[in-house]
């Protein structure tokens, strides 16, 4: 793919999950159009979010999503530092933030 063919992206989320506001935050921050559907995607086996779907192709989980779009949106794959971040953004400040949000609910 390439950035101008990201067509009917859709993105599968609950508004206050920090994974689901990454990804909303990546689309806007490259000018990438999405719909948003709030909760899981109700035919995919996969019911965590974000999903999404571009093309008609599902990816699952905030990190891979990231992964499997920084080549397209950026023209190459995320860098070792870049991945480290990545890695520690979603594996520790995420959860970190979920955690949070969710004890104050």
């Amino acid at each position: 793919w390439k950035k101008e063919n990201l067509n009917d992206a859709v993105v599968y989320n609950m508004k206050v999950s920090p994974p689901c506001c990454k990804i909303r935050a990546i689309f806007h921050h490259y000018g990438i159009k999405f719909t948003v559907v709030e909760g899981a995607k109700k035919d995919s086996e996969y019911k965590k979010v974000p999903v999404v779907v571009i093309n008609g192709r599902q990816i699952n989980d905030s990190h891979i999503i990231v992964k499997n779009l920084a080549s397209i949106l950026d023209g190459k794959p995320l860098s070792q530092e870049e991945l480290k971040v990545e890695e520690t953004f979603t594996f520790g400040a995420m959860i970190a933030l979920e955690a949070e949000t969710a004890a104050n609910c």
